[in-house]
């Protein structure tokens, strides 16, 4: 059976969506800038004993006066121009990285990384044809196997989703996904990197439990830092759906500055703005397309059959980020182009176009 074509149907609803992606998005407030030390010309010290030496001990071999000349007077103790700050201001800790930025997304120390939940709700049968109810949670875990600097990421997750409609086909109520995904990432030198996973997985309505249900997705990419402000992304998304084996993904990731993100890669491309910022939390808000369903292993009158939805969603979202705290999102979108097809060879159905609502939290 040759695979079921996806048709696109733009409403002016995804026209005006699109045209904000044109529109220039201001800053409403900034983050107050942090003190931060001065560029130090030469190599930068990375210890406290050598970013203050001239306070924390004495300068090494003091040269003594020729005989009968008076001693020159100890420095006094201030501050050399690179370091103009009072000195009882607590800068660095020993042996810490003087420039170590504050990151709002650095990992934690520790096993545990974070929990995530999210809820995405599309309306049904009298707007769309099909309505959707997605919940997910999910856990991830990061041991230094090999090491730190190439851990391995474990992300155990479930997600439940619940049909509202049609009445032909006869789509199941709900229908499960439980996963596990087995991550590694890391650098292999200073211009490159690499972010590998496979996600085992059961998916299926929980009547069928014929393999059909045990599916393997994954994906593995590579990038290049070409500059400090500019990755170039290649690599490849293997979801392993029967319409959908495999997509490429080639892309960049760009941070002009500090408030704005271009994250265009697949599945999610995404460009950013920070509007709000002070030292413990951030507010950004974005728009980011998205590659949305899935394939399940499913019953229907009594024999057993494969179904796939498909969809593409234009999304606008607000994130709310504390350090290592918890951080909320809020996204409202537009969902077109979706599909339900059959391995049994069942007619396709193709709901009509929709909005949806997604509310998350992350720890």
């Amino acid at each position: 059976m040759s695979p079921p074509s996806i048709h696109f149907r733009l409403s002016p609803v995804a026209v005006a969506i699109i045209g904000l992606l044109l529109s220039p998005w201001p800053v409403l407030a900034q983050r107050e800038e942090p003190r931060r030390l001065p560029p130090v010309q030469g190599m930068a010290p990375s210890t406290a004993n050598e970013a203050y030496s001239w306070w924390l001990s004495q300068p090494p071999n003091p040269i003594e006066p020729a005989p009968g000349q008076v001693p020159a007077p100890a420095p006094a103790g201030v501050a050399p121009a690179a370091y103009d700050v009072p000195v009882a201001t607590p800068l660095i800790d020993l042996d810490a990285d003087v420039n170590e930025p504050l990151s709002f997304d650095a990992p934690r120390d520790g096993v545990f990384q974070k929990i995530v939940f999210n809820a995405t709700y599309m309306p049904g049968r009298t707007f769309s044809g099909l309505g959707i109810t997605d919940l997910d949670l999910s856990t991830t875990f990061a041991f230094p196997i090999p090491s730190r600097d190439h851990p391995l990421v474990i992300t155990p997750g479930m997600e439940a989703h619940y049909f509202d409609g049609p009445s032909s086909p006869d789509l199941p109520p709900h229908v499960y996904d439980a996963w596990l995904k087995i991550r590694t990432l890391g650098k292999i030198n200073e211009c490159w990197g690499y972010d590998v996973a496979v996600s085992p997985g059961w998916h299926s309505d929980f009547d069928n439990n014929s393999g059909e249900a045990f599916r393997i997705t994954g994906y593995g990419f590579g990038a290049y830092t070409y500059s400090d402000t500019l990755q170039l992304v290649l690599g490849v998304i293997y979801l392993n759906r029967p319409n959908l084996r495999m997509i490429p993904a080639a892309g960049l990731i760009w941070t002009p500055d500090e408030d704005t993100r271009f994250e265009l890669t697949a599945p999610r491309p995404t460009i950013a703005r920070r509007w709000y910022a002070d030292d413990c939390t951030e507010h950004w808000f974005y728009i980011a397309g998205e590659l949305g369903g899935g394939t399940w292993a499913i019953e229907q009158n009594g024999v057993n059959d494969l179904m796939t939805y498909n969809d593409y969603r234009i999304l606008i979202g607000w994130e709310r980020k504390t350090i290592r705290g918890f951080t909320a999102l809020a996204e409202f979108g537009y969902v077109f182009a979706r599909q339900v097809s059959f391995d049994s060879g069942a007619p396709d159905y193709d709901p009509n176009d929709t909005m949806m609502v997604r509310m998350g939290a992350k720890y």
